[in-house]
C-alpha cells in the first residue's frame, strides 16, 4: 500500500496530512520527492501563515530563508513579535542580540538595528502577502531589567516606525500588552512626532483590524486615541484594558468627533457607563453588524438599558454576543429565564447560544449569543432576561 502513496491524489494526500502531527508530517513529506511536492502547499498553507520572530539575528535568518522560498512566502500573513523563552540565567532578557549604548539618549534606535532595514526589505519585497503585526505579551522583567537591552516600547517603536518609513501597506496591527505583569508602553520611547506625519497617517489609514490589549495609564489615552480615531479606513475594532483608567478612556474614545464606520466592534474586560457605551455605540449606528461584550463592568446604569439602546440605536446589526457581565463589579449579570425558554421570537424556531453557565443550585447563564433571524426580537428578549446574581440569588437588573 505505502508503495502507492505517491500516486494517490494531491486532495487524498492532504487529507492524510491533515491527520497527521506536524512531526509526523515532516517525516511522511521526507519520504519521497513526490509527496514532497504534493504537500508543498498544505504545508505552507498550515504552518507558515504566521510566523514569529524575537528580533534576534538567528529568528530574523530563519525568516529570511522562508522569505527566500518560493514554495512558501506567499502562504505567510501575519508576523508576530514575540519575547524569545530563555533560560533562568538569562533572567528572560528580550531581544538579546541587539544592544545600544545607553536607553537615556533621546534617539530613535531602530535606524541604528540590521533587524530594521532587513524587515523592511523582507516585508516589502518578498512577503508580499505579509500585512499583519501582532506585537504578542512582554512580562515585566522586575528587578532583573536590563537597561542596554531592547525593551517592549522598543518593540513598538520599531514595527511603527517601519510601517511610517516604508509606506509598508498593511491591514491588520495587534497590540497585545494586557497581562497584569506587563508594564504599558514608554511613551517616552516613542517618537510621537512620527505619528502625526503624512505618510504615516496615509499608511494608518488603510488598517481594517486593529486590537488594542494594553494596560492603560492615563498618559497613555492620547497615543491609543489617536490609533482610532486615524484608522479612517477600520471595520473590525477589539479594545482589551488592563487597569482603574478604562472608563475615562472609553469615555473620551466616546467623545471622539468622528470614528471609522466599524463592523465588528469587540469590548473585552473595560469598565464603562451606560452613558459612554451608548454615545459610543451611536458612532457606528449605521455601520455596526457584530457587537460584543466580554467581561465587561458597567459602573452606572443598568445592562437591561444598554441592551435596550443597542435594540434602538443599531438596526444594522445581526450578531451580538454577551460574557461574564458585571454591575459595580460585585454583582453578575446572568440570564436564568433564557435557559428554560431559549426559543428566539419570530425567528423560525431558532434558539439563543448559552456558552456559559455559572453553577449556583442550577445551571444559571451568564453568557448569551445570537445571530440570526428575528434579531429586533431577540435583543427585546436578551433585555428583559437580565438579572443580577447577588450570593446565589437572581434579581432584576
Amino acid at each position: 500500500m505505502a508503495r502507492h502513496l505517491p500516486s494517490l491524489p494531491v486532495e487524498i494526500i492532504e487529507r492524510i496530512a491533515f491527520q497527521s502531527t506536524l512531526a509526523d508530517l515532516r517525516s511522511f513529506r521526507l519520504v519521497c520527492q513526490t509527496l514532497y511536492q504534493k504537500t508543498l502547499y498544505y504545508f505552507g498553507h498550515t504552518y507558515l501563515k504566521r510566523l514569529k520572530t524575537d528580533l534576534t539575528d538567528e529568528s530574523l535568518q530563519r525568516l529570511q530563508g522562508i522569505s527566500e522560498t518560493d514554495h512558501f512566502r506567499h502562504h505567510v500573513e501575519t508576523l508576530i513579535v514575540k519575547q524569545k523563552s530563555m533560560g533562568p540565567d538569562d533572567y528572560r532578557i528580550r531581544f538579546d542580540n541587539h544592544q545600544h549604548q545607553s536607553r537615556f539618549l533621546p534617539a530613535w534606535l531602530a535606524e541604528a538595528l540590521p533587524a530594521f532595514r532587513l524587515l523592511v526589505d523582507i516585508l516589502l519585497h518578498r512577503l508580499v502577502n505579509c500585512r499583519s503585526f501582532k506585537l504578542h505579551g512582554f512580562p515585566t522583567m522586575g528587578r532583573y531589567a536590563v537597561p542596554q537591552r531592547l525593551q517592549r516600547s522598543d518593540a513598538v517603536e520599531l514595527i511603527l516606525g517601519m510601517i511610517a518609513e516604508s509606506g509598508l501597506p498593511f491591514k491588520s496591527f495587534v497590540l497585545d500588552c494586557g497581562s497584569f505583569d506587563t508594564p504599558p508602553v514608554d511613551m517616552g520611547w516613542l517618537r510621537m512626532a512620527r505619528y502625526r506625519n503624512p505618510e504615516f497617517l496615509n499608511t494608518w489609514a488603510h488598517l481594517e483590524e486593529l486590537s488594542l490589549i494594553q494596560t492603560l495609564q492615563s498618559e497613555d489615552f492620547d497615543w491609543l486615541l489617536d490609533l482610532v480615531k486615524d484608522a479612517t479606513g477600520l471595520r473590525t475594532l477589539l479594545l482589551q484594558t488592563v487597569g482603574f483608567y478604562s472608563d475615562s478612556f472609553i469615555e473620551r474614545l466616546s467623545l471622539t468627533p468622528q470614528l471609522a464606520p466599524v463592523q465588528e466592534l469587540s469590548l473585552v474586560m473595560v469598565d464603562l457607563k451606560a452613558v459612554d457605551a451608548s454615545r459610543l455605540l451611536l458612532h457606528f449606528r449605521d455601520s455596526l453588524r457584530v457587537l460584543s461584550f466580554l467581561g465587561v463592568n458597567l459602573l452606572s446604569g443598568t445592562w437591561a438599558e444598554v441592551l435596550q439602546d443597542v435594540r434602538a440605536n443599531l438596526p444594522g446589526l445581526q450578531s451580538i454576543n454577551v460574557v461574564g457581565l458585571t454591575r459595580r463589579t460585585s454583582e453578575s449579570v446572568v440570564f436564568p429565564t433564557l435557559l428554560d425558554d431559549p426559543v428566539v421570537p419570530d425567528s423560525g424556531g431558532r434558539r439563543f447560544s448559552l456558552p456559559r453557565r455559572d453553577y449556583y443550585k442550577d445551571k444559571v447563564p451568564a453568557g448569551v449569543s445570537y445571530d440570526g433571524p428575528g434579531f429586533d426580537a431577540a435583543l427585546e428578549k436578551l433585555a428583559k432576561s437580565v438579572r443580577l446574581s447577588r450570593r446565589l440569588k437572581a434579581v432584576p437588573d
